[in-house]
């Protein structure tokens, strides 16, 4: 079975008020789900620790979208 758990990357926990509707109607549609934000902190944390091969490559990504992506 596949988890279900919504995950959301964004830079840090400031979420616009524009994105935090979108996030709010997720919730309250799935309100058994996991919901999961992942900033670049954590993001960067989660490579080191269980991909740390990668994290060179991770860090050497010219854009944040590239980072995101890999994630």
């Amino acid at each position: 079975m596949i988890p279900r758990i919504i995950h959301q990357i964004w830079n840090d926990e400031n979420i616009p008020d524009v994105y935090g509707i979108w996030i709010d109607s997720w919730k309250q549609h799935h309100p058994d789900w996991e919901y999961i934000l992942w900033t670049d902190e954590k993001c960067r944390d989660f490579i080191l620790s269980n991909y740390n091969g990668f994290i060179d490559v991770y860090d050497s990504y010219r854009y944040d979208i590239q980072r995101a992506d890999s994630m």
